[in-house]
């Protein structure tokens, strides 16, 4: 609505001043006046422009979005360069109009939107590609994780562990080495415990980040690609996983009543399914 009061205002400004002209041949208006008035129009053009292209919601959400705000910069620095190069440099050269306008705003759009937007396009997603690739590999950032007297321990203990090392692209700042050993569970079909430990590893030191190691224990039960999941302690994690006592009465009382509301577990820990799945915990 602030735009259409401005756009009608400035337009009937400039009929009014044009109409009388027309009669009395009297000009009530400076030159620098006039530019003023249709740099609005050729503004408005341009950011209608960049409007339809690039800030349209009802498109497919891509990249661009992620650019929307250096391409709203870029128009703000074009407003501001054109006003600086034709009222502050070229008018008190004396420069011709037909030389100065062209420059002042055609030409510091091309050189202060148009290509810089069309750079940023090309080498944006080339950019976003290289912060998803790995920058370290699974391989190397479990052995890091190992460097940690835990998870030394942990694999020790129980040797038969798998693993996966997550956020290890470039964007991030710290991966993640989990491993987990899962077990079947004596007190009915299909119930089973895992034992989870996840180290953090600092992306630039490629160090452990053994202070900030998790633990995880649970008992799980998967039917139709859902899972119920009870979390146990995980105060002593590796000797509780290891007792093979029956679990207590309270406990299996306890996840009957859970539903299965978590994604399968049958490839991977609680934490990463979940991560995986998109689910709330």
């Amino acid at each position: 609505m602030l735009y259409i009061f401005f756009f009608v205002v400035v337009t009937a400004n400039a009929i009014s001043i044009l109409t009388i002209y027309m009669f009395t041949r009297q000009m009530f208006y400076p030159w620098w006046m006039w530019e003023l008035i249709f740099s609005f129009y050729w503004l408005t053009a341009v950011f209608g422009s960049l409007n339809r292209r690039y800030f349209d919601v009802t498109k497919p959400r891509s990249y661009v979005w992620d650019l929307r705000p250096m391409i709203m910069w870029t128009f703000v620095i074009h407003w501001a360069s054109a006003y600086a190069l034709s009222f502050a440099i070229l008018a008190p050269l004396e420069t011709p109009w037909y030389i100065r306008l062209p420059a002042a705003y055609p030409g510091t759009y091309l050189l202060t939107s148009a290509i810089p937007i069309q750079i940023a396009m090309i080498l944006y997603p080339k950019h976003q590609r290289r912060l998803e690739s790995q920058r370290i590999k699974p391989e190397k950032i479990r052995a890091i994780a190992e460097q940690c007297p835990e998870i030394r321990e942990f694999l020790r203990r129980l040797p038969k562990v798998q693993y996966k090392a997550v956020d290890n692209a470039m964007k991030n700042e710290t991966a993640q080495c989990i491993f987990w050993h899962r077990k079947s569970r004596p007190e009915r079909a299909g119930l089973w415990e895992d034992a989870v430990i996840c180290a953090p590893v600092d992306m630039k030191t490629q160090k452990p980040l053994c202070r900030r190691i998790t633990r995880e224990r649970y008992i799980f039960q998967e039917e139709e690609g859902r899972s119920a999941v009870l979390h146990l302690s995980e105060e002593n994690l590796i000797e509780d996983h290891l007792n093979d006592s029956p679990l207590e009465r309270d406990v299996l009382e306890k996840f009957d009543v859970r539903f299965n509301r978590f994604p399968s577990l049958r490839d991977a820990p609680f934490s990463l399914a979940v991560r995986q799945s998109g689910a709330s915990v």
